[in-house]
């Protein structure tokens, strides 16, 4: 959010960081107790999950019961997402806790279901034991075969042909607009490309990628894009004046309220600035788990109306299958109760993509993403160790 909201924030929380001598000492304490308190009450809530109340509370329900329980939440929903499904409690509460870790997580939740589904069933949720060290290297093993290879290399000088020909690149997606929106907008700083643009400013630079959900209202796309409701800080002149912010934060904030979130139309809304450049192509990212949901027939028709007004047109497959595709990365990841495997395929291809396509680009230094705008502290300390490198200073 931070690389949509512009620099502006980032610059100042950057520079001006609250001094530790003007915080309350019971603040220093908690900033420096804080995160093994938490780490503590993950702890003991796991252990009372997962030990002390199958031990006392196991005979409150039969296991018949218990199963109707389960099978009711997981089975009788529209969703196929688990992250949105009317899970038991004790389980909703280890998804909602952000300290454990996501293979940890799968390790939990699909052990709770293991004792409750039958075979069946688990199978049908793609619960399993899984050696998820194993299971990556497989699937990087898969990516990057040679015919895999080829086939990124193919796309990666199509759009360095579109870049160097001052072109754009619009990505489309669905339930992985997430994972193309982690890498398009690090492309900004990390690559010193334009950002996002938001629609009724016609001075700044267009970005030379975008993402858009062909289904949806920008409105709609933005809650699906994060899985919740919107929750955005608005912060106004008062708050930064609390926080000792410069004079020219406080007298003019950056306007990074729901109203300019939804500016940028990541949605099915007509944006003819997409197509106002020659040349220009729609690209279609799709995942093996798309494919299989029922409402890929619904995308992807809404993505050909979307890709009728663009120039050219592509589609780009992650996973196995018998879908045709101009660029089809054949792999078969692991299965596991969120897909880990499968997204974490699609990130990968599409960060081999942006840094191959800046490499030819020239914004690459030897190994250094040279090209950095230093607008947040992890690209400052970046640029400093860059320097330092290649001046040996």
């Amino acid at each position: 959010m931070r690389n949509l909201a512009g620099s502006r924030s980032g610059n100042w929380m950057l520079q001006q960081e609250i001094c530790w001598s003007q915080l309350p000492r019971v603040v220093r304490h908690l900033q420096f107790w804080g995160p093994w308190l938490r780490l503590l009450t993950a702890v003991l809530q796991y252990s009372f999950y997962s030990i002390i109340r199958p031990i006392f509370f196991a005979n409150t329900l039969s296991a018949q019961e218990r199963r109707s329980k389960i099978r009711e939440s997981l089975f009788l929903t529209s969703s196929a997402d688990l992250w949105q499904l009317q899970v038991p409690q004790e389980c909703r509460l280890l998804l909602q806790n952000s300290l454990l870790p996501v293979l940890h997580l799968e390790s939990i939740v699909g052990g709770y279901f293991r004792e409750l589904l039958s075979a069946e069933e688990l199978e049908l949720l793609n619960i399993r034991d899984t050696d998820y060290a194993v299971a990556y290297n497989e699937m990087l093993t898969e990516l990057f075969s040679d015919q895999n290879s080829e086939i990124i290399g193919k796309y990666i000088q199509m759009e360095q042909s579109m870049y160097k020909a001052n072109g754009l690149v619009t990505y489309y997606g669905n339930s992985l607009m997430l994972d193309i929106f982690t890498d398009t907008t690090e492309r900004s700083p990390t690559f010193m490309l334009p950002p996002f643009r938001k629609y009724d400013d016609t001075v700044s630079p267009l970005s030379w990628a975008f993402v858009r959900n062909p289904l949806l209202p920008t409105p709609e796309a933005w809650v699906e894009r994060a899985g919740r409701a919107r929750d955005v800080l608005e912060w106004d002149s008062k708050l930064y004046m609390k926080m000792k912010a410069p004079q020219d934060l406080i007298s003019d904030p950056p306007l990074i309220d729901i109203s300019q979130i939804l500016k940028f139309q990541i949605g099915n809304e007509e944006d003819k600035s997409r197509t106002s450049k020659m040349p220009n192509v729609a690209v279609n990212v799709i995942s093996r788990i798309e494919l299989s949901r029922p409402e890929y027939e619904n995308y992807k028709a809404a993505f050909k109306q979307a890709a009728v007004k663009f120039q050219g047109r592509s589609a780009m497959i992650i996973g196995t299958c018998d879908e045709a595709a101009d660029y089809k990365i054949s792999c078969s990841p692991q299965n596991s109760v969120f897909n880990l495997m499968d997204r974490l395929a699609v990130k990968i291809v599409l960060n081999t993509v942006s840094t191959g396509t800046m490499v030819l680009m020239g914004r690459v230094l030897g190994n250094w993403m040279s090209w950095v705008d230093v607008t947040n502290k992890k690209l400052k300390d970046r640029g400093i160790r860059l320097i330092s490198d290649i001046c040996g200073i």
